[in-house]
């Protein structure tokens, strides 16, 4: 059965490829909650397995950098907006979503910010959801190939902005749980060639038949 190769570290140094089996994942938590300040109304991701929180999208390269049957770069990132509701009758709401990149390895962090979205507002209340739309950010990467350093993985951490007549008076920032992988036309050899699973983004993703 084909499957997927994406980068990893280990102490050494030494890169090696693991392989992703092409199953459905079984459903988890619909994301993971990092904290929230002042007061805030009921709030939720859009982020399920059916449903991911983020899509990262990635262009094929053509000849591969690295000799392989295929390999593709990381483009852009595409996030699903939250749902925001009032803790308070009727109330503005905001929400923003900051891109964050760390060092590939068994155990990724620290996580650093390349990219903060600008921030959608709209009015909700406690049984309406405010009606936002998705957003999008483009990706330049810092390598040149597969095989070639940085190796970064990428997160997406959701912001929830609640306001009142003196300013913003509640805040909560969830992380996306469920990442789905988008190749466009890239003629991958695998069917389907888009997945969903809980890993984060890689910059490069590479494989052979």
């Amino acid at each position: 059965m084909p499957s997927r190769m994406y980068r990893r570290s280990v102490g050494s140094g030494v890169l090696i490829g693991l392989l992703l089996a092409i199953l459905a994942v079984t459903p988890v938590a619909a994301d993971t909650e990092l904290g929230h300040d002042g007061q805030v109304g009921q709030h939720s991701l859009r982020d399920t397995h059916e449903m991911p929180g983020a899509t990262c999208n990635y262009k094929g390269v053509d000849p591969s950098p690295g000799g392989y049957s295929y390999e593709g770069k990381l483009k852009s990132v595409a996030v699903r907006p939250p749902r925001v509701r009032a803790y308070s009758g009727t109330q503005l709401v905001g929400w923003r979503f900051l891109l964050q990149r760390t060092a590939d390895d068994s155990s990724p962090g620290p996580w650093t910010t390349v990219y903060k979205s600008g921030v959608q507002t709209d009015y909700a209340n406690t049984s309406q959801n405010a009606s936002f739309s998705g957003k999008m950010t483009s990706v330049t990467v810092a390598s040149s190939g597969f095989d070639d350093p940085p190796y970064h993985l990428y997160r997406v951490v959701v912001v929830m902005i609640w306001y009142d007549s003196h300013g913003q008076s509640g805040k909560a920032k969830h992380e996306v749980d469920h990442y789905h992988r988008h190749h466009g036309n890239w003629q991958l050899p695998f069917d389907p060639p888009d997945y969903t699973d809980t890993t984060y983004c890689t910059n490069w993703v590479a494989g052979d038949i």
